[in-house]
C-alpha cells in the first residue's frame, strides 16, 4: 500500500477509535480527558495537509483539530476524499475500501452523538473490535493488523522471522542484509511496513539480555521494550551501523518478539527431550487452522503415547492465563508454559481456579526441563 492511502487509513481507523472512547467519557470529564487515538488522528491528518500541500480555498482539507474530526465523520468518507487530488483519490479508491462508507457519526447535541448504521458496521471489522474498548486503543489496532498480515499465509516463515534477535535490526542498504533478511522484505513488504519503524539515531545499542534494540527516550538515557530487563543496561552491546536502517517497532516487539523468546526456549527443551528420548516428535505452531495461523504453539508427542498442548505465555497478571480461550484436542493435555521469573504464586493462582481445574495447567520452563528429564546447562 502506497504512503498516503496508508496514513490516511490509519487517519480514519484512529479518528473513529478515538471518537468513540471521546463519546463513552463521562460529560463532566469531556473537557479534561486525553484521548491518545484522536490526538494521534488529528496529527497524522495535519502532517498529510502539511506534506502533500492539501488545501481547499486557503483551508486545510483534512482535519487536525477533534472538532474538525468529528465533522468528517458526520459525512460520507468520499466529500473529504473529492477534495484531494486525483492521484490521491485513485489510491484510496484503489487500495482502500473507505470511499464508499456513509456518515459513521451523528450529532445530537453539543458534545454528544451516536454511531449510524454505518458507524456500526465498521465498529464490527476485526481490529477495530478487538481494540476499541481497550485502554491502549493504537497499541491494540496495531497488533491486530500485524496479525492480519500474519495469516495471509507463510504464517511460520514470517513468525520465525520476527521472533530471531538477528532480525530487530535490519539495514536499508540490502548489501548488509541477509539474504533472509532480503527475502522476507521482498516477499512481505506490507509486514515489513508494519513490523519496523526509521531508525533515526547515529548509534544504537542492542539490550544484551534479550537482543532487542534499547530505545533512547532522551539523549544518554535508556530503555528496553521489556521492563524485565531494564536493571540489566548497564551491559548494553553498540550494534555496528551501515548507514540508514530499520528497527523492530514496540507493538511487534511486546506481541511477538517477547512472547518468541519464551517460544524458542521451550523448543531447546524439546529438541534435547528428543534426543534424551523422552519426547518423540513435536509440531510448531499446529492445529485445525494450521498453515493459517496456530491454535497451540507446539503440539508434542511424547515416548509413552501422550499428547501434551503447549501455550507458551509471557503476561504480568496471571487472570489473563484464567480466562485465555482455549481449543483442546480429545486425549491430550493442556499446559500453559511461563518464563522462570514466575513466582509460585502465580501457578497457584491459575492451577487453583475453577476455570483452569482439569482443563489446563501451568508450569515454567524449568518444570517442563525436570518433567522431561532434561538437564539445566550448567549442571
Amino acid at each position: 500500500m502506497q504512503e498516503f492511502s496508508a496514513e490516511f487509513s490509519k487517519m480514519v481507523n484512529y479518528g473513529f477509535l478515538g471518537i468513540y472512547r471521546r463519546l463513552s467519557i463521562p460529560e463532566e470529564d469531556l473537557q479534561t480527558r486525553f484521548v491518545p487515538a484522536l490526538t494521534k488522528a488529528c496529527g497524522i491528518g495535519a502532517y498529510l495537509n502539511f506534506k502533500y500541500n492539501l488545501k481547499e480555498a486557503e483551508r486545510r482539507i483534512l482535519p487536525e483539530t477533534e472538532r474538525e474530526m468529528f465533522k468528517m465523520f458526520e459525512m460520507p468518507l468520499e466529500e473529504i476524499i473529492n477534495k484531494l487530488p486525483q492521484e490521491l483519490i485513485n489510491q484510496i479508491q484503489e487500495e482502500t475500501d473507505l470511499y464508499g462508507i456513509g456518515a459513521l457519526f451523528e450529532s445530537i447535541d453539543d458534545g454528544k452523538g451516536v454511531l449510524t448504521e454505518d458507524g456500526y458496521e465498521m465498529r464490527s471489522n476485526r481490529a477495530i473490535y478487538k481494540s476499541i474498548n481497550c485502554l491502549e486503543q493504537m497499541g491494540e489496532y496495531d497488533g491486530q493488523q500485524i496479525f492480519e498480515e500474519l495469516c495471509k499465509g507463510e504464517y511460520r516463515e514470517k513468525r520465525v522471522f520476527l521472533e530471531n534477535p538477528d532480525n530487530v535490526y535490519i539495514p536499508d542498504n540490502s548489501i548488509y542484509q541477509s539474504d533472509t533478511q532480503q527475502k522476507f522484505i521482498k516477499s512481505f513488504p506490507d509486514l515489513f511496513e508494519r513490523c519496523y519503524q526509521p531508525n533515526r539515531r547515529l548509534s544504537i545499542y542492542r539490550c544484551k539480555r534479550c537482543g532487542m534494540i534499547l530505545r533512547e527516550p532522551r539523549l544518554g538515557v535508556f530503555l528496553c521494550v521489556s521492563k524485565k530487563c531494564n536493571q540489566f543496561l548497564d551491559e548494553k552491546v553498540e550494534v555496528e551501523m551501515h548507514g540508514a536502517g530499520r528497527i523492530m517497532n514496540d507493538v511487534t516487539a511486546r506481541n511477538i518478539f517477547y512472547p518468541g523468546q519464551l517460544e524458542r526456549s521451550i523448543k531447546e527443551v524439546l529438541d534435547v527431550a528428543i534426543k534424551k528420548g523422552t519426547v518423540d516428535r513435536y509440531e510448531l505452531w499446529p492445529g485445525k487452522y494450521e498453515g493459517i495461523y496456530d491454535t497451540w504453539d507446539f503440539k508434542v508427542y511424547l515416548k509413552d503415547g501422550r499428547i501434551w498442548l503447549l501455550d507458551a505465555k509471557d503476561v504480568e497478571n496471571p487472570h489473563w492465563i484464567i480466562i485465555d480461550k482455549r481449543e483442546f484436542l480429545k486425549n491430550a493435555d493442556f499446559i500453559y508454559i511461563v518464563p522462570n521469573d514466575k513466582p509460585k504464586v502465580y501457578l497457584e493462582q491459575i492451577n487453583n481456579n475453577t476455570r483452569c481445574l482439569n482443563e489446563a495447567r501451568c508450569i515454567r520452563v524449568k518444570d517442563l526441563k525436570k518433567i522431561l528429564e532434561v538437564k539445566e546447562k550448567n549442571a
